[in-house]
């Protein structure tokens, strides 16, 4: 190694070269939107051109409710957080240059699936899906908004994971609205028996 500042030249672990090699890939960012789940505020989802899903969270008990025109539905939100924080995980295995593929071979003149994610400071991220890789049937062709000058390819399962986004799939159906850590009291009672059980500190 060069000290420059010194004027000489030191020895170092044979292991430092390989640690100070960077792989551009490896090092950016590979997520299919820049929103975090907990600054979502808004989901809209649409399959072939038709809008299936549209939910949003309010900003006073941070609830999300599912728009339809029969009436709003309350969401489960640890649903919609575990699903939107697939969507922020590295979830991208390549990137090429808009334009180095035709649109027509990707699908991407006429996504198969497009997904609005809104933020409450007012930022968007736009994902839309597209065909299978012709070559590699396991990745899907796809583009995401904070990569405007990228198309990309995804994992093909993660369609099934836009699929979702229904209100089937995310309606809430839970009897308690707190997490299991959270109890440390429970009372049971029947026509014949009742029970008190408590939580210490160390259970």
């Amino acid at each position: 190694i060069l000290r420059r500042e010194e004027g000489r030249v030191v020895l170092a672990n044979k292991l430092l070269g390989p640690m100070m090699t960077v792989n551009g890939f490896l090092v950016r960012g590979k997520s299919l939107t820049g929103i975090r789940p907990y600054q979502a505020v808004g989901i809209e989802m649409e399959s072939r051109g038709r809008k299936v899903f549209s939910a949003s969270r309010d900003s006073v008990e941070g609830n999300w409710w599912i728009r339809q025109r029969s009436g709003n539905l309350l969401a489960n939100k640890r649903k919609l957080n575990v699903r939107l924080g697939e969507l922020y995980n590295d979830q991208i295995r390549e990137f090429y240059r808009t334009g180095d593929y035709p649109l027509s071979e990707t699908g991407l003149n006429a996504p198969l699936r497009k997904m609005r994610i809104t933020a409450g400071n007012g930022e968007t991220s736009v994902i839309t899906l597209g065909k299978r890789d012709i070559e590699e049937n396991y990745l899907r062709w796809a583009t995401s908004s904070i990569y405007p000058d990228h198309i990309l390819l995804i994992d093909e399962w993660l369609i099934e994971r836009f699929d979702l986004f229904i209100a089937d799939s995310m309606e809430n159906r839970e009897l308690v609205s707190f997490y299991p850590s959270d109890v440390d009291f429970i009372s049971v009672a029947s026509p014949l028996d009742s029970l008190v059980m408590t939580a210490t500190d160390d259970t």
